[in-house]
């Protein structure tokens, strides 16, 4: 209670200048101010601060009958579409008491650069997108734009597999031009800098076969088994002769295909990481180091490619990587790149020196992962300069720094028309940048920028006018 007195007195010493020609409240009068493209919520006498002389021309406007204000939204300290006194004494407890733990959400804050703006999304992996601001522009298309860049090739990834709506991947690649198939004044674009390429990786399919199998099937048909019937295979679950638990084996070799995942997957960047655990274990009938356990995948059950990546023997000309026959448990790994639906197949290849029962697989997963050449790496944080180019002269240039883990939304607009924009890093190393969400328009409507006190995050939102009083 001693506060609020102490803040209530403090408004009415404010207000004593004002009160021999108060008038009641304030009254409106005709639009004659010069509104600003961005205002700062408090700064209601437009000198790019928040001080008690904005408390000073608040107390003004409303006890002289509506003083002349460049922006009434400025003035609006509260937020509830009106001012009035209440903007008064929440513009004071802005500045004497908004300490931490105040009942004060957003807290104003001046910016440097007032044709530019960054929003953000809430932290995390990829996932949704942040706000477009209302007005910066109008969705355009990859196919609307000429892309180049100056080292590196960037990914372009169709719009129906963008992940989550980036669709330009860019690997090892320090400049991008966008040409633009006519001048505008506004640009801008989705932009998202992972921390680690553990933003990117995304687990498609897990399987131990402690479950059974219920998730696997075998061909729909089978020109090189005609006997067998639709959708079956000779894939069974066994108890792991070495450690116990449950594993894959097959009671027959055949040639072809045989246990195929139930399900598609799909890598939204094209990109996969396939591993699992394998056990060749000789039985008196097999030849050493050639059991006949393969793996890789096809685009359907089974679909018009077949590819195999792994297997043995090791001379075999179908397979890239050999799998090792040694009476123990291997785990393998390998990375590859696919543009269709994903269904892995597993078999006992028939025309391998194996018998069945003698391959074993266990602890499978399908990852999407970064399509970049060395995805493990670290990534380093990155600045980037924004050039706005009109033909070969340069209209403006920005910056900005990309929030780690953060879907961010990049955009600059000018007075001057410009056809061309440049996205050169000038900080941070050759990683992954996602880039989508691209818009081109005319000037948006003014913006207000403010602090969020949560994150302490600049955050910037539209109106459809500055109004001015």
């Amino acid at each position: 209670m001693r506060g609020i007195v102490s803040l209530s007195f403090f408004v009415f010493v404010l207000m004593l200048p004002f009160l021999s020609t108060a008038v009641g409240h304030a009254q409106e009068s005709p639009k004659s101010g010069v509104g600003t493209s961005v205002f700062i919520r408090g700064d209601c006498n437009d000198d790019g601060r928040i001080t008690i002389s904005d408390s000073m021309t608040l107390v003004g406007y409303l006890l002289r009958g509506g003083a002349q204000v460049n922006c009434r939204n400025a003035c609006d300290t509260n937020r509830d579409d009106d001012v009035d006194i209440a903007d008064v004494v929440y513009h004071l407890d802005y500045l004497f008491r908004a300490g931490p733990g105040s009942p004060v959400d957003d807290r104003p804050v001046a910016i440097e650069d007032e044709t530019s703006f960054v929003t953000h999304a809430a932290a995390g992996s990829v996932g949704e997108l942040p706000r477009v601001p209302e007005d910066i522009g109008t969705r355009i298309t990859l196919e609307a734009m000429t892309i180049s860049s100056a080292t590196g090739s960037p990914r372009i990834l169709d719009w129906t597999d963008a992940i989550d709506g980036y669709e330009l991947f860019v690997c090892e690649s320090r400049e991008l031009t966008f040409e633009l198939a006519e001048a505008v004044s506004s640009f801008g674009f989705q932009v998202f800098e992972p921390a680690t390429e553990e933003s990117l990786r995304v687990t498609l399919f897990e399987e131990d076969f402690e479950s059974g199998l219920e998730r696997w099937v075998g061909p729909s048909e089978d020109p090189w088994h005609p006997e067998r019937p639709s959708g079956e295979h000779y894939g069974v679950v066994v108890v792991d002769p070495i450690e116990g638990d449950k594993a894959l084996t097959f009671t027959r070799t055949v040639g072809g295909v045989d246990a195929m995942t139930r399900e598609a997957q799909r890598s939204r960047t094209g990109a996969y990481r396939l591993t699992f655990d394998y056990l060749g274990t000789k039985l008196p009938e097999s030849v050493a180091d050639d059991h006949g356990g393969f793996v890789g995948y096809t685009n359907g059950l089974p679909g018009e490619e077949r590819i195999w990546k792994a297997g043995t023997p090791a001379e075999h000309p179908d397979v890239e990587l050999h799998l090792p026959d040694l009476d123990e448990w291997r785990t393998v790994s390998f990375d590859f790149f696919y543009g269709d639906d994903v269904h892995l197949m597993l078999e006992d290849f028939g025309g391998s020196g194996g018998v069945p029962g003698d391959a074993y697989f266990d602890n499978i997963r399908l990852e999407a992962i970064s399509p970049c050449a060395n995805p493990d790496e670290p990534l380093v944080d990155s600045v980037f300069e924004v050039t706005l180019l009109s033909g070969e002269d340069v209209v403006e240039v920005h910056l900005f720094r990309p929030a780690d883990d953060v879907r961010g939304f990049f955009g600059v607009w000018s007075d001057e028309l410009f056809d061309r924009v440049t996205v050169r890093k000038i900080e941070g190393g050759t990683d992954v940048e996602l880039f989508g969400g691209f818009v081109v328009g005319g000037r948006p409507r003014p913006v207000e920028c403010v602090l969020q006190r949560s994150d302490h995050s600049v955050s910037c939102r539209t109106f459809n006018s500055c109004q001015s009083d």
